[in-house]
């Protein structure tokens, strides 16, 4: 264990660590997007709905998306989305789990 901050002896104080939002870090340090849905939740219109919120030129980036659907007996279908670049935001993590009604996982990488 180290005292005294992370500084030797003779250097002045830091003004300490420097410190990020969650929002910010996702925003610039995401490389891709994962979504994880169940098949039962993706019926209807909600992938297309899904889709129309991917391309969207408010959430565009340049973060590649990845949906990963779970069948009912635990089978797993991953399908990149080619030509799907976005940006990470709390706002389009909001607008997915609304779409989905909370039931869908979303991780950046």
């Amino acid at each position: 264990m180290r005292l005294g901050g992370g500084r030797r002896r003779g250097e002045e104080p830091s003004e300490g660590p420097e410190v990020f939002s969650l929002a910010e870090v996702r925003a610039t340090r995401s490389r891709g997007l994962e979504l994880e849905i169940a098949t039962r939740d993706a019926a209807g219109d909600r992938l297309e709905r899904l889709r129309d919120l991917l391309v969207d030129p408010e959430n565009a980036g340049t973060c590649r998306a990845v949906l990963k659907l779970t069948t009912d007996d635990d089978c797993l279908v991953t399908l990149e989305l080619p030509g799907v670049q976005v940006r990470p935001s709390d706002e389009l993590n909001h607008a997915i789990g609304r779409l989905f009604d909370g039931r869908c996982a979303i991780h950046t990488r």
